[in-house]
């Protein structure tokens, strides 16, 4: 039986995302994806390090040199243990961004992204090989979120927010086939959002506007539901030591009166047996320029600024659901938000790890 929730990090993350175990450092990384922040949690020790980065960052994960590899706006990088950074894939869209991202068994990355304002079809998902080849996998994606796959690497498990799905793919070598519905979050419910599998091949995933985490069985049956103290939780993924903790990151962006605990990393111990996630395989090493050269203005920008104005105007509902009888120009305020952190992202400027022990 699913223990209650505890805070593992009391934290105020806007748009928190994306748990990940680092086994090789007892740590647990997560990233706040409109705070352009990547942070570290110790649970044997309670230390904690935070890495600001120059863009936002939908999701960090542990690479097989010590490093970390980065799903930023602008594409793919990564950071060795040092903290020198370089770009191993860059393909800057106007008005899209990295969002989740997953590491295969095989140590490629397979990272999304979407659109600022939402737009049906303007998000992709990708491969990114360890030998830095890059391979589209799905090109009409609305929301780019959970991706997973089954114990003995044959199924992966995918949801595009939009579609309120749960989808599984036949692996076919290093690509997916056969795509169909596993299962369907019902509308008032939430919507589904980052997802993790466990050794028993049952996928766990957060419902966003939901309040709770759902663990659905390889048919598709839905096993357990676990209601949470917030009501943005994000993505989960199992950690600890042995693999039987799990995390839960949540948010607190466009809510207009945040609990204490939104935005916080949560824990669920004794909550199952997760199962060991590889470090990314990408052999390109960093160069020696600390962060990515900051933002310039380029021909298009014009047009990401059209983008961003539409995501003020015309926002999108899913994902953005009122909460409370919030009005539509409370949600329109959400999208103020994406469009001004976007903004003043171009001009933020990365730092070096800080540690918050």
């Amino acid at each position: 039986m699913t223990t209650a929730p505890d805070v593992a990090v009391l934290a105020t993350a806007e748009l928190g995302e994306g748990p990940t175990w680092d086994a090789a450092k007892d740590r647990l990384i997560w990233v706040d994806i409109l705070g352009s922040r990547v942070h570290t949690y110790e649970p044997g020790s309670g230390r904690r390090t935070v890495l600001a980065t120059e863009q936002h960052v939908g999701a960090a994960k542990p690479r097989t040199d010590g490093g970390l590899v980065v799903n930023l706006r602008d594409g793919v990088g990564g950071y060795s243990p040092e903290g020198a950074f370089a770009w191993l894939h860059r393909d800057p869209v106007p008005g899209r961004r990295g969002n989740d991202a997953a590491v295969a068994p095989d140590g490629s990355l397979w990272a999304g992204s979407m659109a600022y304002d939402e737009t049906p079809g303007g998000g992709t998902l990708i491969r990114l090989a360890p030998d830095g080849a890059v391979a589209g996998i799905l090109d009409d994606v609305t929301v780019s979120n959970g991706t997973g796959w089954s114990p003995d690497g044959t199924l992966m498990y995918y949801v595009d927010t939009a579609t309120r799905r749960i989808d599984v793919f036949d692996v076919d070598s290093e690509q997916v086939r056969g795509r169909r519905e596993l299962a369907t979050v019902e509308e008032g419910a939430g919507f589904p959002d980052g997802l993790t599998v466990d050794a028993d091949g049952c996928v766990w995933v957060a419902l966003w506007d939901g309040g709770a985490l759902r663990r659905y069985t390889p048919s598709g049956a839905l096993d357990r539901v676990v209601p949470l103290p917030v009501r943005r939780p994000t993505a989960c993924a199992f950690g600890g030591r042995d693999l039987t903790d799990l995390y839960v990151s949540t948010a607190r962006v466009g809510l207009n009166s945040p609990s204490p605990l939104e935005g916080s990393l949560l824990v669920l111990p004794g909550a199952g047996q997760g199962c060991r996630s590889p470090p990314s395989d990408s052999r390109r090493r960093p160069h020696t320029r600390p962060h990515p050269r900051r933002s310039r203005v380029r021909p298009h920008t014009g047009r990401a600024r059209l983008r961003l104005f539409r995501a003020v105007t015309r926002p999108k509902l899913f994902g953005v659901q009122p909460i409370d009888g919030r009005s539509a120009s409370t949600i329109r305020s959400r999208s103020k938000l994406r469009a001004a952190a976007e903004i003043s992202n171009i001009n933020s400027k990365g730092r070096a790890w800080d540690d918050l022990a």
